[in-house]
């Protein structure tokens, strides 16, 4: 009897650390987006600023190369998708580049390495292969 009460507790736990992980993101939209959002990858500076009417601006800076790289595009979100996702479409010679994010809080979020490919984003969110920004 008392293992059949530790595994509906154990599957309840689970439901509801679902459902809690679920709702967490829905509380952000669009506007949580907008403004200078900053973090690292490897040896890389990575800055992105999004503005309100969706153009952004996407700075690499590498510092083992001393080299900048800049993209400038139209970012898109979709936040009925799980993890919600960004395109920044629009950027020259480059096209268009893909990645999900996750909110961990208002001022800082998750973001996947980017791809040049929608189908060949990440939609799992790890620490080998995403980096965090942080909002400025």
């Amino acid at each position: 009897m008392s293992r059949g009460i530790n595994f509906i507790f154990i599957l309840l736990t689970i439901i509801i650390i679902f459902f809690l992980y679920i709702s967490k993101n829905d509380i952000f939209d669009e506007t949580n987006m907008y403004g200078t959002w900053v973090g690292e990858l490897h040896s890389s500076q990575i800055k992105m600023h999004i503005n309100k009417d969706y153009t952004c601006e996407l700075n690499v800076i590498d510092y083992k190369k001393e080299i900048e790289i800049k993209y400038n595009g139209i970012c898109k979100f979709n936040f009925k998708k799980k993890p919600q996702t960004l395109s920044i479409s629009k950027i020259d010679k480059v096209g268009s580049l893909y990645a999900s994010f996750q909110f961990e809080n208002e001022y800082t979020l998750f973001v996947t390495k980017f791809a040049n490919q929608e189908k060949l984003i990440n939609i799992l969110i790890i620490k080998e292969n995403s980096f965090k920004l942080t909002k400025k």
